[in-house]
């Protein structure tokens, strides 16, 4: 199964650029990309209870659906299984099945029809960047209600030593947007 590995950084956008530049690491910018990310769950909150998400993300007119099973977080290294794709793809049916919902070419209606409610709605306006050299990618994310976060994707090993060369492996934070953006609900 494909597993994600990435670093969620509270840190500016202009702090992780410079450092990258102080660190030698060359990168490029890429176009930013509105994202809309719809998490759902059961009204008894099995899939939250087990660590896991699923969620249906709008972005750039394109929809993919996303299964991501349980999190560990080692080093300031979150690692889960993702299971994602489009609607109608066999990947979307992997999702939707490892959420205990019935795969069809309509994931939100078997969403709705399996009594899946949104749970939480995560709008970030995200900027790909591409290091030079590095099997890893970063995005710059604006997250409303959270502000400037970065994400360094990719292999493990490799991203927990490129936060250590830029000096920003304590700035990792195990929780997701949509965990954070629950708890400021709950306040």
């Amino acid at each position: 199964m494909p597993v994600e590995e990435e670093a969620k950084l509270r840190v500016s956008h202009g702090e992780f650029l410079e450092a990258l530049r102080r660190a030698g690491v060359s990168f490029r910018l890429g176009k930013p990309v509105e994202q809309v990310d719809t998490f759902y769950d059961y009204p008894d909150r099995r899939l939250t209870s087990r660590g896991v998400a699923l969620r249906i993300r709008r972005s750039g007119g394109g929809v993919v659906i996303t299964f991501k099973g349980p999190t560990s977080f080692e080093g300031g290294v979150k690692s889960r299984v993702e299971l994602e794709g489009p609607p109608g793809s066999a990947e979307a049916a992997r999702a939707l099945e490892a959420a205990g919902l019935n795969p069809t070419s309509d994931p939100e209606r078997a969403i709705v029809s399996g009594g899946l409610t949104p749970l939480v709605v995560v709008r970030k306006v995200r900027v790909p960047v591409r290091l030079e050299g590095l099997r890893s990618r970063a995005y710059l994310d604006r997250v409303d209600g959270l502000g400037e976060f970065v994400e360094v994707e990719g292999p493990a090993d490799e991203v927990r030593d490129l936060l250590r060369r830029l000096g920003l492996d304590e700035r990792a934070v195990p929780q997701t947007y949509a965990e954070m953006l629950a708890k400021l609900r709950r306040r």
